[in-house]
């Protein structure tokens, strides 16, 4: 059975006062959960060396990179950073190939469950290779004893007035009821317990908003507003169509939200898209 709790790695006892550490820490005893790292890669050889460093930074226990199908040199690019920082390759798991042909409609899905299915560990943060995330998540990691489900905030880089705009409404209570980022925590046991299998593999997009909705029915989950920066926003007409088909089909998002988010951000192939999932049973 593995032991989930253990001292922070960079503080040690050498008093009877308890850990030595950093000032705002006040020389006291920390406990943290050990917990895994799940990333699928797809080609992302230019992002890697900005993103898996700050993987291996918040200290995991162990990392599982799945490499899905990539025909760049994006597993050269991993092995070099894993050499610097898991050298003895104690902690880093490579999948290398994940079957083409799935069951899930939605790939992404697949893969990260997949990650989570190998994780020697219970709690289990899911990333992406076109993230840089806080380091402050390794500190957050311990409230997953009591939120089950945590998802970490991202901004976008280069930062647009979209980006402003998202962050301002983020405080409205419009926004604040299911706020979920494509980073977050989950409790492996509870997650078992309440996310249907057959509902992953139907789903076309938003599967973390689905593991957050089922497991928000029973349990209490938490947002939490970090500096994770994603490299790569993406405006593409197509991908919006798409993810106003989510809004409806996994995240049930109401009309007016849907409506003010395509309005103020002048994304309006996301209302179509949502208009069609609700209205025109696509």
């Amino acid at each position: 059975m593995v032991d989930e709790h253990q001292l922070c790695p960079e503080y040690r006892t050498d008093n009877s006062e308890g850990l030595k550490g950093s000032l705002d820490m006040n020389y006291r005893e920390i406990g943290c959960v050990k917990f895994s790292v799940v990333m699928a890669i797809h080609n992302e050889a230019d992002m890697l060396p900005l993103s898996l460093p700050t993987v291996y930074n918040l200290r995991p226990s162990e990392v599982i990179l799945i490499f899905d199908n990539c025909t760049d040199n994006s597993e050269e690019v991993a092995k070099k950073i894993i050499t610097k920082y898991d050298p003895l390759n104690q902690i880093t798991r490579c999948i290398n190939d994940p079957p083409k042909e799935i069951e899930h409609k939605f790939r992404i899905a697949y893969l990260k469950r997949l990650g989570m299915d190998l994780a020697k560990y219970n709690f289990v943060l899911v990333s992406d290779a076109d993230t840089i995330l806080d380091p402050k998540i390794h500190d957050l990691m311990n409230q997953i004893t009591q939120f089950p489900f945590m998802s970490f905030e991202r901004v976008d880089f280069p930062v647009n007035w979209r980006t402003l705009i998202k962050n301002g409404l983020n405080f409205l209570p419009l926004w604040t009821d299911d706020q979920v980022s494509g980073i977050y925590a989950v409790d492996l046991k509870v997650r078992a317990e309440c996310e249907d299998p057959k509902k992953v593999k139907s789903i076309e997009q938003g599967e973390d908003t689905l593991m957050h909705q089922c497991i928000k029915a029973k349990y209490p989950t938490k947002f939490f507003h970090v500096n994770n920066i994603h490299l790569r926003p993406k405006e593409d007409s197509a991908r919006h169509y798409r993810r106003g088909t989510y809004y409806w089909k996994t995240a049930k998002r109401g009309f007016i939200k849907t409506i003010l988010s395509s309005v103020i951000s002048c994304r309006y192939t996301l209302i179509k898209g949502y208009i069609h999932a609700r209205f025109g049973g696509q």
